[in-house]
């Protein structure tokens, strides 16, 4: 079961375009209709899309061991598995199985995973590329996990810069550029993702809404809201009042009554973690010579604090600390909730996926709101459980070499292979007949903004700091900004991480 919900999630995620962040990635063109021969053709034209290995590389049998920590939802992305076995698996296993294929066909290589699958929020990925590169053992040859876990790598000096390698190619389709901009350090970049890797999409927030209980009190859905730019905090917040019923009559606000909006919040809660880029809030801004710096505008800041906490306290939302996830989908589900924010691997929620192939009973996706219809744009989050990919600094020449060609011709192929495989499956799915939702998701996946600040998880200001004051209530971050940032502790914490890629670049 946990597979098939796995496939459904990635299949409906593959209708989004190539997200971006900071910058914005264009929407694919032309059609995607299944594989086709994936190797480079002879020619001197130079495509964005595909990779520009020599057609006649040879890697001599060599074998490439990914190792990989993901939490459960994410899992299998980089599994190796025989023929037979996928003959009846999932249309994921068939697509991961081919993608790997392609690539071992291509160079004459052999792939190995090892996966850690659970709790990403350890130490295990640092612990063991340290041992690695202390050691000299160099089993892992590609690293990937969660970027708050790869980010301390990079600046500890254990990974290489890969914008030095010549076979990758940081401009290319399949790689993100907002998230290029993000994690380049003066002319040097140690970590990269993009739309090549499922673990891009799983991630990305979003408010989806019952279209039932939006029918049944009269209420338009919010597509219109969203093409006008008046999708905001305030149109969301008066909408959630309407739709408020005290179901079991007993005069008090409690988990049994119908609610317009449920969310989670506190400490433990990444739900709310969306709403720092949708308000357009920053922290970290690049300089001219493409280092941190720390760039708040505090009274932005306090202002939409204050939308946000009218929508979290308000009349007709259920939130707290005491809510947990399975209850925001359970409520959803059975449509005593209006509105949710979810991260979209939120839709594999088995209760989620009925709603959504019910007749009269589905849902439809909106982007998170503005913080006012004065913001330029409305901007999505990917949550810092995305995928990150890096190579231990431990490789040098002609195995450094090999690492970074084995590592373009896997973005590669993963984008041509799985993201289309995936794309027709979606077509099959509820947003056939719900075109207004496929043009939601094409814009929220063309606005995803990615802060540095949320990549460093030893920084002492970033969206998670927000979660104490969504559960409490109070609009407490002038004096957080004061206590955090204008007494210098963010930027002396930034200063030194600009100064740790500063000696790395003098070293290399």
């Amino acid at each position: 079961m946990k597979k098939q919900l796995f496939t459904f999630l990635l299949a409906l995620l593959l209708l989004l375009v190539p997200l971006t962040s900071c910058a914005k990635d264009d929407p694919p063109t032309g059609e995607q209709t299944g594989t086709t021969d994936q190797r480079p053709q002879e020619t001197d034209e130079y495509t964005n899309d595909r990779d520009d290995l020599p057609a006649d590389l040879d890697l001599g049998g060599q074998t490439f061991t990914i190792f990989s920590i993901a939490q459960w939802v994410a899992g299998g992305e980089f599994e190796v598995q025989e023929a037979e076995d996928v003959a009846d698996g999932s249309d994921l296993e068939k697509a991961v199985f081919e993608r790997n294929t392609a690539v071992q066909d291509r160079l004459n290589c052999v792939i190995e995973n090892v996966e850690s699958l659970g709790d990403t929020n350890t130490s295990e990925m640092y612990t063991k590329v340290e041992q690695m590169n202390n050691s000299g053992s160099g089993e892992y040859q590609l690293l990937v996990t969660a970027s708050y876990r790869m980010s301390p790598l990079a600046v500890a000096g254990f990974l290489t810069d890969l914008a030095a390698l010549n076979s990758i190619d940081l401009g290319k389709d399949y790689y993100s550029q907002g998230y290029n901009e993000a994690l380049s350090m003066g002319d040097a970049q140690y970590l990269l993702t993009g739309t090549f890797s499922m673990g891009y999409y799983r991630y990305l927030m979003a408010n989806m809404f019952s279209k039932k209980l939006f029918n049944d009190n009269g209420i338009a859905f919010p597509y219109e809201l969203v093409r006008e730019e008046e999708w905001t905090f305030d149109k969301m917040y008066e909408i959630t009042q309407q739709l408020y019923r005290d179901l079991n009559g007993d005069s008090v606000e409690d988990t049994g009554d119908q609610y317009g909006y449920v969310i989670m919040t506190g400490n433990n809660s990444s739900f709310t973690d969306a709403f720092m880029s949708a308000c357009d809030l920053h922290v970290l801004t690049k300089g001219e010579d493409n280092y941190y710096e720390v760039n708040i505008n505090a009274s932005r800041y306090s202002d939409a604090m204050d939308k946000i906490l009218e929508l979290l306290m308000g009349e007709g939302t259920l939130s707290g600390d005491s809510l947990d996830a399975s209850l925001v989908y359970s409520k959803f589900a059975n449509n005593t909730a209006g509105m949710i924010t979810t991260r979209l691997y939120g839709l594999e929620d088995a209760a989620v996926a009925e709603m959504g192939q019910t007749p009269g009973y589905g849902y439809g996706i909106v982007p998170v709101p503005k913080l006012d219809a004065a913001q330029q744009d409305y901007y999505s989050y990917v949550q810092d459980q995305c995928f990150t990919f890096g190579i231990s600094s431990w490789f040098t020449g002609d195995w450094l070499t090999e690492i970074s060609q084995f590592l373009e011709c896997f973005a590669s192929e993963s984008y041509h292979i799985i993201k289309p495989a995936f794309y027709d499956k979606a077509l099959t799915l509820q947003y056939v007949s719900d075109p207004d939702s496929v043009e939601m998701l094409d814009m929220i996946g063309s606005n995803v903004v990615v802060d540095p600040v949320n990549i460093y998880n030893n920084l002492p200001f970033n969206t998670t700091t927000f979660r104490g004051i969504y559960a409490s209530g109070d609009n407490t971050v002038s004096s957080m900004l004061a206590s955090q940032v204008e007494n210098g502790r963010l930027r002396e914490a930034v200063e030194e991480i600009n100064n740790a890629y500063r000696a790395l670049a003098n070293r290399n």
